[in-house]
């Protein structure tokens, strides 16, 4: 701790420490003050599209006002049916390109 008696290496922890109480409030002040949006805010009311494989449509089930769910909220078995939905695409997609 020799180097600490020295003035300039004083002066230089000072600093530092000043502006680290700076950065520290500066970035407090923007925690607390910055408002985070809801997500339901960007839901648009959107029609649900039934199509062919081909790609033709079937047809359309009326606007519906969709809202976020918590993923707590979503049955376990849903969440695997998706999961394992998209894992058998994603292998089909992959051997296409074999």
């Amino acid at each position: 701790m020799e180097w600490l008696k020295t003035r300039g290496a004083r002066l230089l922890l000072k600093v530092g420490g000043f502006f680290f109480l700076i950065g520290a409030t500066a970035f407090t002040i923007a925690y607390f003050t910055t408002d985070i949006p809801d997500p339901n805010e960007y839901v648009n009311s959107q029609a649900t599209i039934i199509q062919y494989a081909d790609g033709d449509e079937v047809g359309r089930i009326g606007a519906q006002n969709r809202t976020s769910l918590p993923l707590a909220r979503i049955p376990l078995d849903l969440r695997h049916a998706v999961l394992a939905a998209s894992s058998r695409r994603q292998k089909l997609l992959l051997a296409r390109r074999i």
